[in-house]
């Protein structure tokens, strides 16, 4: 049978089958599905919430992204098939990935007190760099050699898929944009707070460069297990994205080849005319990974993936040590927040559509700050215990007011 407006595991819904879900956002969900003619023909169906039918904007974002993704042929990129509205329901049919994001696997090495695998990090980065690649320069209707400027605007670790045949691909162009298209309207912003270059919070029209910081950043966290830039609330990390100095990625993994720290440097720099483009960030990240030719490299891959989730998964207890420094450190500053283990990978919550985020904290974030305001040993303290994948430190017990 089919409910109308809406899906659940076990039903049919046109020429599919519904399985079960896979996962469900702020505009769809996802579901894992096979055609009904075809049962072996697994398929992964994306279908908007019923409620977001009746929004114009949302249904135009939602077929634009099917749009891109047969434009956007490339192996580093989800393959779209089929796209339509069945039932009310609005719809887009995507290969099936059996795989993990890289939020997931970041979570997995949490919980077995492990970093990510150096050549998994630097496999998937580079897939994601051509992948990018691809998107930027992907020519103009007008039948013109320019690009047409478009830009994913939402790359991170959870819209980065590593499939079981070692591939990864970037997923999820539903708040993509070009510069011949349309671009956001001043003030409004798409995308997670922790990936946004510095640019975004001024307003300015989506260029490539801000995909080729959300790579860094994504980079960064991929190879430490730690974010660059912190803060306890949205304005707090703009300001810190707008104008602090993070640790080298090396300070918070020492095996860490100097070189990451200049090509995270680059893809990362707060003026955007400087930054790499994505064809030399990924060239620079796979020059770090042995030489192999591409079915090797991939096997690689698959194999320090398993060897990955074939640990058992454990946590402990910091040592008196470690506790004594965090509890210390929130003494000094403020009541401990900090939290460690799986809940340091949370999925950051993606930003509204609001000029009001940008009026509210925008002058804030772009204020100069003191270079003192954020040492990097402050960012080498703080981060270093995140990947370890420990039992949640409790926070210091209250006391009365005005006492230490």
């Amino acid at each position: 049978m089919t409910i109308p407006g809406s899906l659940e595991p076990d039903v049919d819904f046109g020429p599919y089958r519904v399985e079960a879900q896979l996962a469900i956002g702020g505009m769809a969900t996802v579901w894992r599905a096979h055609h009904r003619a075809e049962p072996s023909r697994k398929v992964a169906l994306k279908t908007m919430l019923p409620h977001l039918t009746e929004d114009q904007e949302c249904v135009r974002m939602f077929l634009r992204e099917a749009e891109l993704g047969v434009r956007f042929d490339h192996p580093n990129i989800v393959s779209i098939h089929d796209v339509g509205v069945f039932d009310g329901l609005y719809f887009i049919e995507m290969e099936f990935l059996s795989g993990w994001n890289l939020r997931q696997l970041l979570r997995e090495a949490g919980h077995r007190r492990r970093r990510l695998p150096l050549e998994v990090v630097f496999s998937a980065v580079a897939d994601a760099c051509d992948g990018l690649a691809h998107v930027h320069d992907y020519p103009a209707d007008d039948g013109s050699d320019e690009p047409a400027g478009w830009v994913h605007r939402d790359i991170s670790p959870e819209n980065l898929v590593l499939g079981t045949d070692g591939v990864t691909r970037l997923v999820d162009f539903g708040v993509a944009t070009g510069d011949r298209v349309g671009a956001t309207r001043a003030g409004h912003m798409k995308g997670k707070i922790h990936y946004m270059a510095p640019e975004v919070f001024r307003g300015e029209t989506a260029e490539p460069g801000r995909d080729v910081y959300a790579i860094g950043v994504t980079l960064y966290e991929l190879a430490t297990g730690a974010r660059p830039f912190r803060g306890e609330n949205d304005g707090e990390l703009m300001y810190q994205i707008a104008n602090a100095d993070p640790a080298s990625p090396s300070r918070l993994r020492p095996e860490l080849p100097r070189s990451l720290d200049e090509l995270f440097s680059h893809a990362t720099h707060r003026d955007a005319g400087k930054r790499c483009d994505a064809i030399t960030l990924g060239e620079g990240v796979r020059a770090l990974l042995p030489d192999q030719a591409g079915q090797a490299r991939s096997r690689a891959v698959r194999a320090a993936v398993t060897q990955l989730l074939s640990a058992p998964a454990r946590a402990r207890e910091p040592t008196p040590a470690e506790r004594e420094s965090l509890v210390g450190r929130s003494r000094r500053e403020a009541p401990l927040r900090t939290q460690i283990g799986v809940d340091v990978f949370t999925v950051s919550r993606p930003v509204q559509e609001s000029a009001d985020i940008f009026s509210h904290y925008g002058r804030t974030a772009l204020r100069k700050a003191p270079r003192h305001e954020t040492p990097p040993d402050d960012y080498a303290r703080r981060e270093t215990l995140a990947p370890q994948g420990w039992a949640r430190v409790p926070a210091p017990a209250r006391t009365a007011a005005g006492s230490r």
